[in-house]
């Protein structure tokens, strides 16, 4: 395979591309963390800080037909019950 000049840039610019969505969910990711500190977030969040490359990584090798699902382990601040992210999940009342 031959890397012409054109295919280089081309790489070059996806790359700085992935790099920027790294940022900018890392800068995602600070604003969270400051408005939970700050106590204006209420609900729990879990800074992922170091994770970013994961998930852009993961998400720029999808192909339009790949189907994603995801889950978080509970934890005592967010404990297990699809009923809390999913209202739909919530059992029906007796």
């Amino acid at each position: 395979m031959t890397c012409t000049t054109e295919r280089s840039a081309a790489l070059v610019s996806e790359q700085l591309e992935l790099y920027r969505r790294m940022w900018v969910l890392r800068l995602l990711d600070m604003a969270l963390q400051e408005l939970r500190i700050d106590g204006l977030l209420k609900e729990p969040v879990q800074a992922m800080f170091g994770q970013e490359a994961v998930a852009i990584g993961a998400t720029a090798a999808l192909r339009p037909s790949d189907a994603v699902t995801t889950s978080v382990p509970p934890s005592p601040a967010r404990p297990a019950g699809l009923g809390r992210v999913f209202p739909w999940a919530r059992p029906s009342p007796s």
